[in-house]
């Protein structure tokens, strides 16, 4: 879920939907020397309004595709196996503060906010079929500048934390990400007056990830 980034308050939409896809890989704890390589595919629909001259709010809803959970460790050393997980419901709800507009020389930034919910199936062949639940909760900032008034590439860091609840060889469990943070760039391109947008964002620290997407404003 990525704001508009456009830096002309002059042309503020009443609101702005969008579409989007996202790719995620990382690490969980589990605690005892448990751990599961994460991965994850989910697409969004979303909605923001902007409320005021520098705020928006934002919601979206989606769901999970695919994704697995390679779980390994605990006191016996064995591995836990694979487990296969979606499909599943995703959802967040965010705000985002425009702290700088990008006027002249000054560079566009962009501070956000976003809590988020997931709730997946997971099935290992031959095996127990829990479900894997998380809590999300970010802050981050976005750094860019638009040129020719259509093209924002941008720097983006996050920090971010929440609880997971899963069951790990048959015993249930709460966990954490390895990575809480997130550092990483993408690019907006604004097309026909800024009433449409599409972006590409991709992490390469931390949280690693990719994401793509368009959205449509209402002036």
């Amino acid at each position: 879920m990525v704001c508009n980034l456009s830096d002309a308050p002059q042309l503020r939409p009443l609101a702005r939907v969008g579409a989007s896809y996202a790719f995620t890989s990382t690490t969980l704890l589990f605690g005892e020397g448990r751990r599961a390589d994460f991965t994850r595919h989910a697409a969004f629909a979303s909605v923001e309004v902007p409320v005021g001259e520098r705020f928006a709010l934002s919601v979206a809803a989606g769901g999970v595709l695919a994704g697995a959970l390679d779980a390994r460790g605990g006191a016996s050393g064995a591995a836990a196996g694979r487990y296969e997980v979606g499909p599943g419901l995703a959802t967040a709800f965010g705000g985002s503060f425009r702290a700088v507009d990008g006027r002249g020389a000054a560079p566009l930034v962009l501070l956000t906010g976003t809590v988020s919910f997931t709730h997946a199936g997971t099935r290992a062949e031959g095996g127990e079929s829990p479900t894997f639940t998380a809590f999300d909760g970010r802050l981050g900032a976005l750094v860019g500048k638009t040129i020719a008034d259509v093209v924002t590439p941008y720097a983006l860091g996050r920090v971010f934390g929440g609880p997971i609840f899963w069951r790990f060889g048959g015993e249930a469990v709460t966990g954490t990400d390895l990575y809480k943070y997130q550092v990483g760039g993408g690019a907006t391109v604004s097309l026909f007056r800024r009433q449409l947008d599409v972006f590409v964002e991709g992490v390469a620290l931390g949280e690693r990830g990719a994401s793509a997407g368009a959205g449509f404003s209402f002036f």
